[in-house]
């Protein structure tokens, strides 16, 4: 959609969609944003590749088709990924249920754009969301030696509920906590820059899925991120859906100029907000354009900028930069990911949507900011303590501690599993009173559980390791589990 082009009607209809009306229905609640319940959790699969003898035909113009991969769960996303060379720049990947009718191939971007500033070679494709799928395929150019399939399998799903107190933002956006960010902690406290443009994405994922399937592939695009990808966290600021649900990304608060990894080169100066799907051919609706211009009218103009008008900003380098390292770039305050790095993202359609979407953040955006936020100091200070390390399976344990930070404090329940990795149980909300904390937590089924108390965006307290135990029916006796 051209500039000229953009109807006073169709920026008026825009403006509207971007709105309190569109965006909230009844109460504040945002019309399709979702509350996740708490045992939303992501666990990643690793496949090793097979070459498929019976299907040597599929290899003409150089393609090379896999065996069926069978994963040992129920998986949703998945990926290719390699430990040395530069991988496959042309691959594919499909998947089914055990017994039923495969998906279409997903075309895996080879992603080398998407990198933390300064980082190494990429060493994962871009994952593709296939659904729910036990069986798997992929097909590459040039072979499939020293590939691996990184899949994801998601747990859970969302009911529509959400407010705007969740986050720092006057509208509702879905905070990390009620996605499953919990399940798959940062490996490392978020660092922080300046935002002078945002960066539009698509997430190359498939577009038809429904509303409470968005918190999960969220979860799954981060699971992949931290795990195949072997970044901090995941990569985008913002993520954004087909129904206009915004989702808080990168850890360190939706009000602060997080560094993602979302645009190799000027991430420390950038924000990124990806839409879920792939939009090369299909434009994205109303609704989510709406949404995506509250959401960056308002974050550019917290940092006191306007979301039209062009910004000069240096170049950092890296192997996708357009432009070498130290070269002044001008881009416009609302760019694509395509004009700082060799990426077509995101997608020839939603690249022709930024001169509206740019219309319209202007009319909806808050006056810049004459005080941009000031990132935090230092996190907040949490300690955590049991009162035994050991309970009867059904019983509950006391759980406190000390945090420097007011209001409550979120502790993050895992169990060990007979692979003794830990995986995420619920979360557990304690009120903060004069800096101390305490409240009984319920362990129903034996097994070794680690508890962390959270505070604010980076405080995190020590970890604790209680284990419950059960009683044997020959004796009388307890067995630990």
């Amino acid at each position: 959609m051209e500039v000229e082009r953009l109807t006073r009607r169709g920026v008026l209809g825009l403006a509207a969609a971007a709105g309190a009306g569109a965006m909230l229905g009844r109460g504040g609640v945002p019309a399709f944003a979702s509350k996740v319940p708490e045992n939303l959790h992501a666990e990643s699969v690793r496949l090793s590749v097979r070459h498929d003898a019976a299907a040597a035909h599929a290899a003409a113009n150089g393609w090379s088709t896999s065996a069926v991969l069978r994963a040992p769960r129920r998986v949703q996303l998945a990926g290719l990924a390699w430990t040395t060379g530069a991988g496959p720049q042309h691959a594919e990947i499909r998947g089914r249920r055990r017994g039923g009718a495969w998906t279409r191939w997903a075309h895996l971007d080879h992603g080398a754009d998407h990198a933390p500033d300064g980082a190494g070679p990429r060493r994962a494709t871009e994952p593709a969301w296939l659904g729910r799928i036990d069986e798997l395929q992929v097909r590459a150019k040039g072979g499939l030696a020293g590939l691996h399939v990184h899949a994801v399998a998601v747990d859970g799903r969302a009911e529509p509920v959400a407010r705007v107190a969740q986050t720092a933002a006057p509208f509702p956006i879905t905070p990390r906590s009620a996605w499953g960010a919990d399940s798959v902690p940062p490996r490392s406290d978020p660092e922080y820059g300046a935002v002078q443009l945002a960066f539009v994405h698509h997430t190359v994922t498939a577009n038809g899925y429904a509303s409470t399937d968005s918190a999960g592939i969220v979860l799954g695009i981060c699971r992949y991120h931290r795990d195949a990808n072997g970044w901090n966290d995941i990569g985008y600021n913002f993520l954004v859906d087909r129904y206009g649900q915004v989702f808080e990304g990168r850890a360190g608060g939706v009000d602060q100029a997080v560094i993602g990894a979302q645009a190799q080169g000027y991430n420390s100066n950038s924000t990124g907000v990806a839409v879920l799907g792939t939009h090369d051919a299909l434009p994205v609706s109303d609704m989510t354009l709406g949404a995506l211009a509250v959401l960056i009218g308002w974050k550019l103009a917290l940092h006191g900028v306007t979301p039209t008008g062009q910004v000069v900003v240096a170049s950092a380098g890296g192997s996708a930069n357009r432009f070498p390292a130290g070269t002044p770039v001008t881009f416009q305050r609302i760019s694509g990911h395509r004009d700082g790095d060799t990426t077509g993202c995101p997608g020839t359609a939603l690249y022709g949507q930024l001169p509206a979407l740019r219309a319209v953040a202007q009319r909806v955006a808050p006056p810049p900011s004459a005080r941009p936020p000031v990132p935090p100091a230092t996190a907040a200070v949490v300690t955590a303590k049991a009162a035994s390390r050991r309970v009867h399976a059904g019983n509950s344990v006391l759980l406190s501690g000390t945090s420097s930070e007011s209001g409550s404090v979120q502790v993050v329940v895992e169990r060990a599993g007979g692979d003794m990795r830990f995986k995420f149980v619920r979360r557990v909300p304690l009120e903060v009173r004069g800096g101390s904390y305490s409240g009984r937590i319920l362990l129903r089924t034996p097994g070794l559980y680690r508890f962390t108390a959270k505070a604010g965006d980076t405080g995190r307290s020590q970890q604790v390791f209680v284990r419950a135990i059960r009683r044997t029916a020959r004796n009388g006796g307890l067995r630990a589990q």
